[in-house]
């Protein structure tokens, strides 16, 4: 359907609710069919709800939550893949152009550089630890 066709369809519909508001008389057939279509959806009964159906959604979302594991997974394994790609593909422009500007960066002692990866590593595992036990049997 190309636009100028949308916008006919758009133009009758829009006729066609007004019509129906002001309870006015059959005219132009294209507006009268789409007056049928809203007299017909709104009179149709709708369907109720099943008595469990708060219940099933939850199972349902519980078991996609489950189900996430691998794609987090896959999807660590991917940006992980993408971050040693673009470190591979911009190592070397990146050294040639640092060793051209002169300035030097002072090296720091071995110890409170594992100092400091120790304790990024342990607050990274004491968050996962929290956010998992925090986590477990909460509906969303």
């Amino acid at each position: 359907m190309n636009p100028h066709d949308r916008e006919r369809e758009e133009r009758l519909q829009a006729a066609a609710e007004q019509a129906e508001r002001r309870n006015a008389p059959a005219g132009d057939a294209a507006v009268d069919a789409y007056r049928f279509v809203q007299r017909a959806v709104r009179r149709a009964a709708m369907p109720g709800l099943p008595a469990d159906f708060a219940r099933n959604m939850a199972a349902r979302i519980r078991a996609l939550e489950e189900s996430a594991g691998l794609e987090r997974g896959l999807m660590f394994f991917l940006m992980g893949s993408f971050a040693v790609g673009a470190a591979i593909y911009l190592l070397p422009t990146l050294v040639a152009t640092m060793s051209s500007l002169n300035f030097r960066v002072p090296a720091m002692p071995l110890q409170p550089t594992l100092l400091l990866g120790a304790a990024l590593a342990l607050a990274w595992v004491v968050d996962r630890g929290w956010m998992a036990a925090h986590s477990r049997g909460h509906a969303i």
